[in-house]
Formats: C-alpha cells, sequence, structure tokens
C-alpha cells in the first residue's frame, strides 16, 4: 500500500470537505431568499388585447400607461354613445367600474342625464380623436354629436371626457369622471365633477 499518496488523496479529500459546507449553506441561502421573493412577489398579468398590438402589464395594483388609456377610451366611448334604448346597458357596464366614494354621485347624474334623453328624444355619439395620460387621469378628446331620434339636424361640438382611473385587484376602479365641452383640461381637480354639459 502507497501510504503516502493515500495519506495526499485523504488530505484533499479533507479540504475540499472545508469548503464544500459554506458552499452548500450560502447555496441553501440563496435559495430561501429566492423562494421568499418570488411568494412575495406581486403577479403580473401580461395583455395582448386583439385592437392594440402592445403587451399591457397588469399587477394588482398597477398597470401600464396602455391598459389605462384603452379603458379612458372604453368608458369614455362608452358614456358619449347614448340613446334611448341603451341606458340600461349603459348602466350596468359603468356601475360595477365605479369606486364606492363617486358610486351614488355619479349614478344619481347618469340617471338625471338618462331621463332627460328620453324625454326629449335625442341621442348623443362620440368620436374621438386623442387619448392624453397625465398621472392617473386619462383624457379623451374628440366630437359629440347631439341629434333628435330620427331627424336629420346634428349639433356637433368639441368634448372631453376626463377619467381617473386606479387599479384594484387587477380591474380598474373609476376615481373620478368628468365631461365637458372643448379641450382637455389638464390641470389637477380635486371634486368630483360630471358635467350637466353632455346632455345639452
Amino acid at each position: 500500500m502507497k501510504l503516502d499518496l493515500f495519506m495526499r488523496d485523504w488530505a484533499s479529500t479533507r479540504a475540499q470537505n472545508r469548503w464544500l459546507f459554506p458552499t452548500v449553506a450560502g447555496l441553501s441561502v440563496c435559495v430561501l431568499v429566492q423562494t421568499f421573493a418570488l411568494m412575495s412577489r406581486d403577479e403580473i398579468v401580461v395583455l395582448v388585447p386583439p385592437e392594440l398590438s402592445a403587451e399591457m402589464e397588469v399587477a394588482s395594483s398597477r398597470a401600464t400607461q396602455d391598459y389605462t388609456k384603452a379603458w379612458g377610451l372604453h368608458i369614455a366611448t362608452l358614456i358619449g354613445n347614448v340613446t334611448p334604448g341603451n341606458g340600461a346597458f349603459i348602466k350596468e357596464s359603468v356601475y360595477p367600474l365605479l369606486s364606492p366614494e363617486v358610486h351614488d354621485q355619479v349614478t344619481t347624474i347618469i340617471e338625471r342625464q338618462l331621463d332627460q334623453l328620453e324625454r326629449d328624444r335625442v341621442a348623443l355619439r362620440f368620436e374621438p380623436r386623442r387619448v392624453v395620460q397625465k398621472g392617473s387621469r386619462v383624457f379623451v378628446f374628440g366630437y359629440g354629436v347631439t341629434s333628435a331620434i330620427g331627424g336629420a339636424d346634428e349639433e356637433r361640438t368639441k368634448r372631453t371626457y376626463e377619467v381617473e382611473l386606479e387599479i384594484e385587484r387587477h380591474r380598474p376602479v373609476i376615481r373620478y369622471l368628468r365631461t365637458y365641452a372643448g379641450e382637455p383640461e389638464t390641470d389637477d381637480r380635486a371634486a368630483l365633477f360630471w358635467s350637466s354639459e353632455a346632455a345639452s
């Protein structure tokens, strides 16, 4: 038996073992840290809507600008195209999106305006031209067209829909809603206001 060769191999084995324990311990700590980070990470959903070519990310409390702009455009188009026959559909579509703080006020004003449109037999049409975002507010600018049901007379005016959206548990919530004649007014406003101009 070659004792010197055996002792040389045994010494190298012991040296490797001295480095092996701290290496395994370090790797275990890394795995634990990575596991904790992945478990506490907010889930992100990536969407590619059929009408847009770009991907949009939605987390539980935030979303990309493209996503909030698309929702702002959807809301403006929905509430900007009103006839005496589609009021129930609009209410059913918009009401679940309203935050509790503004729900009662906005629903009261929407119902009042829908009643006015039905009494006057007037239809509203909105033709969007531009979408701008400033912070959490989306400004949808376009042309509002008011016309009598069955009539040929139309009144065309510049109109802006201003919507403040927040993401709560991956879904959009309306915290501010306003519509007014003219170009977008991008200065900040504290109070919610749905202008009665929409029915005029």
